[in-house]
């Protein structure tokens, strides 16, 4: 019976740990952007000497850029998003 008990946990353990590890793999790289709080845009780092940001800027995630409903901050940043 005790034996029975300790494979049941192992197997327990390894299901979890699977499922666990499967989602952290699989889970999308969170996109780093530059928000520009003058005009409610955001940049990506890449494109930041194209689309020329105000001052007032933040560095961020495109997480947060959603959340703000902030918009592409110039033509760069825009290709390079509608293309992802």
């Amino acid at each position: 019976m005790k034996k029975i008990l300790v494979i049941l946990g192992v197997v327990a353990v390894v299901v979890i740990g699977g499922i666990i590890a499967y989602n952290v793999m699989n889970e999308e790289p969170n996109v780093q952007v530059i928000l520009d709080h003058t005009d409610n845009t955001y940049v990506l780092p890449e494109c930041f000497e194209q689309d020329e940001p105000s001052n007032y800027i933040e560095q961020s995630d495109m997480e947060r850029a959603v959340e703000l409903n902030y918009q592409p901050g110039g033509s760069c940043t825009e290709s390079a998003v509608s293309g992802e």
